[in-house]
């Protein structure tokens, strides 16, 4: 624990998985009233006005997300739908719903796999589009838990919207003082690549841990799913440079396509994290795809 072999601890948090099982673990829950949130939604014509929007409420909520249009240019560049959410209590929910009941079931479905070209630009374009201009002003609405956290599992079989070939989500954080610039410089890019897809969030991080390879460090967050298309590697070194310029992270649970040296310099503690690892696992027995890739672990090992 943090007390107790503070170190092998820290490697452990974030550390996916590769210092061994974690056999028992200890967690601090909330306790609900209910399974609602109450809402506020806003519209942010812009980037800017998005950040500034958080930079300002963000303290008031429980939760905050906002939908990000990556294809909007000029002044609506980076236009977004922001959503804050609190636990609502049971006096808060109309009579005869039940409190802790959660829906079943999903409303719609894909049944079969896209065309490739019907992920395009345009249709994005389109959609988001649409999508900011019904995303209407909202205060103390009530909606479920999963409507909130998970709003494309209202779709089953979502991702075949991507066709076969699928798609790749990149997430990277920036720190509080170059997020501005480098937020922008990150949705500039997408936009201009025109492979930007319907699904774009923006968040705000809390301070970071001292978890060698934790994520999450103060600032501004970008999660894209990004369709796999000619052009996409391209995008995906470019944004990797954005993010290192501003002393920014990708998160790694997500990435796809890391290369080694972006990894350490991302990523300073790994020669710390290779040496307690060394300890704990000296015939690197455990790794994965990922770690091998990047040059966080060696050999084969046995991981998936």
């Amino acid at each position: 624990d943090r007390e107790q072999e503070p170190e092998i601890f820290w490697a452990t948090a974030g550390g996916m998985g590769l210092t061994g099982p974690i056999l028992t673990v200890t967690l601090d829950l909330l306790p609900l009233e209910t399974a609602w949130l109450q809402m506020q939604r806003v519209r942010a014509k812009n980037l800017e006005e998005a950040l500034d929007l958080f930079a300002r409420h963000d303290q008031d909520h429980t939760y905050s997300v906002a939908w990000i249009d990556c294809l909007a240019r000029g002044s609506n560049l980076g236009r977004s739908v922001l959503m804050w959410g609190d636990h609502a209590t049971e006096d808060a929910l109309p009579p005869k719903v039940a409190p802790l009941e959660r829906p079943g079931g999903r409303g719609w479905s894909v049944p079969l796999d896209l065309p490739s070209a019907t992920l395009n630009s345009w249709t994005v374009r389109a959609f988001n589009a649409a999508y900011y201009r019904i995303q209407r002003p909202a205060s103390n609405e009530l909606v479920e838990l999963d409507r909130f956290f998970y709003p494309l599992d209202a779709i089953e079989d979502w991702n075949r919207v991507y066709g076969r070939r699928g798609f790749i989500q990149y997430q990277a954080v920036l720190p509080k003082a170059q997020g501005h610039d480098g937020m922008r410089a990150m949705v500039e890019a997408v936009a201009a690549s025109g492979l930007g897809s319907f699904l774009a969030v923006l968040k705000q991080m809390g301070p970071e841990d001292p978890g060698l390879l934790s994520f999450p460090m103060e600032g501004p967050t970008l999660a894209l799913d990004l369709p796999r298309k000619d052009g996409l590697d391209a995008l995906i070194r470019t944004l990797d440079r954005i993010v290192l310029d501003h002393g920014g992270r990708v998160y790694l649970a997500k990435d796809a396509m890391l290369d080694p040296a972006t990894f350490e310099a991302m990523y300073p503690e790994a020669e710390t994290f290779r040496s307690i690892k060394a300890k704990l696992d000296p015939d690197q027995r455990i790794s994965s795809s990922l770690s091998r890739r990047i040059g966080l672990t060696s050999g084969r090992g046995g991981g998936a």
